[in-house]
């Protein structure tokens, strides 16, 4: 199915609900998807009502506090490129300072090669 949604999608309720309990469901469904690109055929299987309205839910649950993480992390990256430290814990002190070492790095990983196996874009080279 080629084509744009360039509306809100909520998935439909289930084929094996009543209607009343389909009724209820409709009135309570605020969780909407917005796609505004082109879905294709391949989307169209992956981005199911039920997918989509299972990916409102977690934004409408988690968005909030997802949302506020993001600024928190903007905020802390921008005190630390102003020159802030990074707060690390005085109870960890000890373990910074220590004479600890870790393991040499195995001689497998030492000389990594990348090898493309498929085929080459111009944008690769």
């Amino acid at each position: 199915m080629e084509g744009t949604w360039p509306r809100a999608v909520s998935a439909p309720p289930s084929r094996r609900q009543s209607p009343a309990a389909v009724a209820a469901e409709e009135s309570t469904m605020p969780h909407a998807i917005d796609i505004t690109g082109p879905i294709t055929a391949e989307g169209a299987r992956v981005l199911t009502p039920e997918a989509l309205q299972f990916v409102g839910e977690l934004e409408a649950r988690f968005g909030p506090v997802r949302t506020e993480l993001l600024e928190q992390r903007k905020r802390r990256d921008a005190e630390i490129a102003a020159g802030a430290s990074y707060g690390l814990l005085a109870e960890t002190e000890a373990v910074r300072r220590g004479s600890w070492k870790v393991a040499t790095t195995p001689a497998d990983l030492q000389r990594r090669h990348v090898e493309i196996t498929g085929p080459t874009d111009r944008k690769m080279l």
